[in-house]
């Protein structure tokens, strides 16, 4: 189970500090957990730059000093692996599960057909259409209550949002000669 959080105010790690992982710490011995984050969340960036008209302080709620420490304490518990030296797409390609936000991991995670939980706010997409692309890919979560049921809920329904994830999948990663799904296809039969 991978878990991605983007560098803004709206991400997961911004948003929530550890308390996802804290919620999903009943299922750390049923499977591995791991957290990967954007670079620039080790940062705190004076304005967030994702949007620079809007001038919210990139530690609102959590610093990144205050998530680095966090995730430490989180991995020394046996909680979560905190991956800071791998791509992310390597990481994409073994996880059963992402557990994401707005990011475009959520994008490349649906090439795998995988489930995806998706934690996002509307006001972050420009456009509502990808918005719902994203939505309709993913099992949506507003809060960490009720995280490890819906992880499990996905991993043993697989066919829960599929066409949304084959939606999302066409939608960013079309070809007409086919070699996205050619490529996608040379992956997966790597892992």
């Amino acid at each position: 189970m991978l878990v991605g959080s983007h560098w803004t105010p709206g991400g997961i790690l911004r948003a929530f500090g550890g308390g996802i992982l804290d919620a999903l710490a009943p299922l750390a011995g049923e499977c591995e957990i791991a957290q990967i984050s954007h670079p620039n969340l080790w940062e705190d960036l004076p304005y967030d730059t994702w949007h620079p008209t809007n001038r919210w302080p990139s530690q609102k709620e959590f610093s990144s000093t205050w998530i680095c420490a966090a995730l430490a304490v989180r991995q020394n518990a046996g909680i979560v692996k905190v991956i800071d030296d791998l791509e992310s797409t390597d990481l994409l390609m073994a996880a059963d599960l992402y557990i994401g936000d707005y990011s475009s991991n959520v994008i490349e995670f649906s090439n795998f057909d995988r489930p995806i939980l998706f934690y996002g706010a509307q006001e972050r997409f420009f456009d509502s259409k990808i918005y719902d692309l994203y939505a309709g890919a993913s099992t949506p979560l507003h809060n960490a209550d009720y995280i490890a049921r819906l992880a499990r809920l996905a991993l043993g329904n697989l066919e829960i949002n599929q066409a949304g994830r084959q939606r999302l999948c066409r939608h960013f990663n079309y070809n007409i000669g086919g070699a996205t799904k050619a490529v996608v296809e040379t992956i997966s039969g790597l892992s």
